[in-house]
């Protein structure tokens, strides 16, 4: 049986068989869902790097935050083991600090 792992948007995009069998079987996310993913994971990336855009930075991290939560869910009721269940958990952590760090920098007019 083959690990779930934290997905990348590409692989939804180019249609990787062993990314689109451990979403659709494991997971059991429907076959059409599956590039709609992969096209907001870029989508999402993207809109990160324009700067000077406040409202859409809160809403790209809102829906991180959102797809993250619900990979955590699915990945609980995935036959994963233990370990794997808490990636979306790791990566929010990671997503919500940049997202404080951006605010701080936004408040203060720092810049990298």
């Amino acid at each position: 049986m083959s690990v779930a792992r934290p997905k990348i948007g590409r692989l939804y995009l180019i249609h990787d068989p062993r990314e689109w069998q451990i979403a659709n079987q494991q997971l059991g996310y429907p076959l059409y869902i599956i590039p709609l993913t992969g096209v907001t994971h870029i989508l999402g990336g993207v809109g990160l790097l324009i700067p000077n855009v406040p409202r859409l930075t809160e809403w790209i991290y809102a829906g991180l935050a959102i797809n993250l939560l619900l990979a955590f869910y699915s990945q609980l009721n995935g036959g994963n083991s233990t370990w794997n269940k808490f990636d979306p958990i790791l990566v929010m952590a990671f997503v919500f600090a940049s997202c404080v760090l951006r605010r701080c920098m936004r408040a203060n007019s720092w810049s990298i």
